[in-house]
């Protein structure tokens, strides 16, 4: 297992008790992000659909990479590597 920083940005952090980053233990982008909402339960239903798989709205990163599909979700990660997660905002008048 590795041990991988994920950011959560400050519209999400009411979800993890103020925690702007922290780090879990993983092997894929998938079982971070799977301990991230097991470390802040109350992330799972502003990040993942009924499937377990990013909202359209959420982007997630893998280091630079945007994590779009199965095969991003299943890429290895190694220590020291970054998971993103970017809640997009939209709007207008």
């Amino acid at each position: 297992m590795a041990t991988v920083t994920v950011w959560i940005p400050g519209l999400l952090r009411d979800f993890t008790r103020g925690e702007g980053d922290f780090t879990v233990s993983a092997s894929t982008v998938r079982t971070a992000l799977d301990a991230a909402i097991t470390r802040h339960p109350l992330l799972r239903d502003h990040l993942a659909d009924e499937h377990g798989k990013p909202r359209p709205n959420v982007n997630v990163f893998h280091n630079q990479d945007l994590v779009r599909g199965d095969a991003e979700l299943a890429a290895r990660v190694t220590d020291g590597d970054r998971i993103t997660i970017l809640q997009s905002v939209s709007g207008g008048s």
